[in-house]
């Protein structure tokens, strides 16, 4: 890994270290099952999972058929789709273990995406048929029809192309219970669904408010719309869902901005950057104040770390793997794509530190030599699980 600074307090560091899970040096298939069981109990973190499943059949089936209780849960950003084989796949990459994974991920194929820290991802393809995938495990289920949403002709009538129809998809567990929540529409509605609970989306009311974000915190939903108003989301109202209002945005932020709800230590966050800003990223912090409804500057997040992406933010405690009071972020490849040759170096992600206030951007050396040409790179963080 090599790495330069300057005096701007930017430091970039890059490296390729690439992992194909789907290299296949002997025919370990013939190895007795009670070494293979041998070997799969000695087996802690999700990436070790992944690499095992993908030896061959008689692995896998041992992988999925195993009650697998990772030690350590940490997250992985997905990049992009690999073209280079028969079979479709996914770029992976483990931060803390400097490793790019590809995971053969078909159903996922062609599809936009959006992460969670639940292991499902959200998935949308060209017909609107939105779908639930474990990256892992590779369980796939549809989710309600599009049909079912409020006002969604109207939207497909305006010419919105499939893959801006659903802005933002997002999956929660409140008391126990799967939720999705989606974005949606030229309008930026709200509507969710409880899994295996009816066959439809449900809308929440609120007209003339385009939401832009969703977050669980403490069993509850909360929402921010465009203006940056927060607000607090009843599904579980006896009537219809309902809103209500909590607090407008901070007065020396503006409302341009990309904004970001997140749950951490306990704690409902709200996160601010400027999207167009190519190098030094830098992000303001502020906690509500339930007892004022007022946002209140965050100096320090302590011992935790924030993982912010295009679509979602999320935190988990820095532990061992990664720098406690910062914030890991990955930004699309627009303006690099505008750009770009058969080999190139792209700024896919970075972190913040908010002690000094400076900013690490890391570079993922990429090649698309005989590849389809790749279109636009949103890419998502999320914590993979077994189930």
């Amino acid at each position: 890994m090599s790495s330069s600074s300057s005096a701007s307090g930017r430091r970039c560091h890059g490296f390729q270290y690439v992992t194909d899970v789907h290299m296949t040096m002997v025919d370990w298939s013939q190895l007795p099952y009670d070494i293979v069981a041998l070997i799969a109990n000695k087996l802690h973190t999700i990436e070790d999972f992944i690499s095992f499943s993908a030896v061959c059949r008689s692995w896998q089936f041992i992988y999925r058929n195993k009650d697998w209780t990772p030690t350590r849960r940490v997250p992985l950003l997905m990049v992009d789709e690999n073209h280079s084989s028969d079979v479709c796949a996914r770029r992976f990459i483990s931060m803390w273990k400097n490793k790019v994974y590809k995971l053969p991920l078909p159903m996922a194929h062609g599809r936009r995406c959006w992460g969670s820290t639940h292991g499902w991802i959200v998935t949308v393809d060209q017909n609107l048929v939105i779908s639930l995938l474990n990256t892992v495990s590779q369980v796939c289920f549809d989710l309600p029809s599009h049909s079912t949403l409020e006002n969604q002709v109207q939207s497909l009538q305006s010419n919105i192309d499939w893959f801006s129809f659903i802005h933002k998809a997002a999956v929660f567990k409140i008391r126990d219970v799967f939720v999705t929540m989606i974005i949606y529409g030229q309008d930026y509605r709200l509507a969710f669904h409880r899994h295996h609970e009816g066959s439809a989306w449900l809308p929440v009311p609120a007209n003339y408010i385009r939401f832009i974000d969703v977050v669980c915190f403490g069993n509850q939903v909360f929402a921010l719309c465009m203006t940056g108003r927060l607000f607090l989301v009843e599904i579980d109202s006896p009537h219809l869902p309902r809103i209500i209002f909590l607090s407008s945005l901070p007065l020396d932020q503006n409302s341009w901005q990309q904004k970001h709800l997140v749950h951490s230590s306990g704690q409902l966050l709200l996160i601010f950057h400027d999207p167009y800003q190519s190098y030094m990223i830098k992000f303001k912090v502020y906690r509500f104040d339930f007892e004022s409804k007022a946002w209140v500057v965050l100096q320090s997040l302590g011992e935790s770390v924030l993982f912010v992406d295009d679509s979602q933010a999320f935190s988990i405690l820095a532990g061992d793997d990664f720098k406690s009071n910062s914030i890991y972020f990955a930004v699309e490849n627009l303006r690099w794509l505008l750009g770009m040759e058969e080999n190139y170096e792209w700024e896919y992600c970075g972190v913040y530190h908010m002690e000094d206030e400076t900013t690490e951007t890391f570079l993922l050396k990429m090649s698309y030599v005989g590849e389809v040409f790749p279109h636009y790179i949103s890419p998502t963080w999320l914590i993979p699980t077994l189930s």
